[in-house]
């Protein structure tokens, strides 16, 4: 996928902050780049799917010098089946390969049983279908990258 140039920004900082100031959740991630790489950061939601047609997440965050993994973000405040469904319908539209590439996808909620039995079955789920490592995390969480 092209990505509209006013939607992304290239960063080489240690710390990137991920939020969404117009959100009710108020959910931040913090991502850590130690070795500050280059970084791509894209406003999905918001920007680049500016209408509502079509589910997206908030953010895609690309590790450019490290095989462009792909970190698929999404701030939610309680319901987690309907930030999952964001991440399916971005990762579908704007993967470079959604099945075999390697990418994260990040759900961020108020809601966080990092264990529960329905949490490990779409964990499967994403490892299966999309080649994804899926964290449920709450507000706040710093994830380390490269």
């Amino acid at each position: 996928m092209i990505f509209k140039e006013e939607c992304c920004k290239l960063l080489k900082r240690k710390i990137i902050l991920i939020d969404d100031k117009n959100s009710k959740s108020k959910s931040i991630v913090y991502l850590k780049n130690s070795k500050e790489q280059s970084i791509l950061k894209i406003e999905i939601d918001k920007c680049q799917f500016k209408n509502k047609d079509h589910l997206s997440c908030d953010w895609l965050v690309i590790e450019k010098d490290n095989g462009n993994i792909e970190n698929f973000i999404e701030l939610k405040g309680k319901d987690l089946d309907h930030g999952l469904d964001q991440l399916i319908k971005t990762i579908e539209l704007c993967s470079e390969n959604a099945k075999n590439h390697p990418k994260r996808s990040i759900v961020v909620t108020s809601r966080s049983p990092k264990n529960s039995p329905e949490i490990n079955a779409h964990r499967r789920r994403f490892r299966d279908r999309f080649c994804s490592e899926l964290i449920v995390q709450k507000s706040e969480k710093t994830f380390i990258l490269n």
